[in-house]
């Protein structure tokens, strides 16, 4: 078998992201969980695919049908699910947010989507604002107490 200059460079950039994402799994499985045991809490509402982006990250990226949005009684959760986890923490997208600590809320239509703002303080007392896009807006809403028009 004969290797050329771009079956050598091909092969390199493989193993290259294959460590990369070794190394990212391992970093992440370090990190603890903020979030509690979803069975013990009383949900109100819950998506799998919900888009959004935080518009105050350093690092700006929407994510597409990959983040995970529940609605608790008393908390907002914002989250993803592997591998997409392994970018969270740079987009700042991952939080669990008490619902008395939104200070704003405000629906925009865009195209064919119902797009929400939430403006909130995080927990080391920074404001903080999150674009999310759920796939329904309207139980999304119900669930956030949310009374504007949608």
């Amino acid at each position: 078998m004969e290797f050329s200059v771009f079956n050598t460079f091909f092969l390199i950039v493989i193993i290259w992201n294959a460590i990369m994402l070794i190394y990212l799994t391992y970093k992440r499985g370090r990190i603890p969980s903020i979030f509690p045991d979803i069975k013990l809490q009383r949900i109100i509402y819950k998506e799998s695919f919900a888009s959004g982006l935080n518009l105050d990250a350093k690092l700006k990226g929407h994510f597409s049908r990959c983040l995970k949005l529940v609605v608790t009684d008393s908390e907002l959760w914002l989250t993803s699910f592997y591998p997409f986890t392994l970018f969270i923490d740079k987009a700042e997208l991952e939080h669990r947010i008490v619902r008395s600590e939104i200070s704003l809320i405000e629906n925009e239509k865009h195209f064919l989507h119902n797009v929400f703002t939430i403006s909130f303080t995080d927990k080391s007392g920074q404001s903080q604002r999150i674009r999310i896009i759920p796939s329904n807006a309207k139980q999304f809403a119900k669930a956030i107490d949310f009374d504007g028009i949608i």
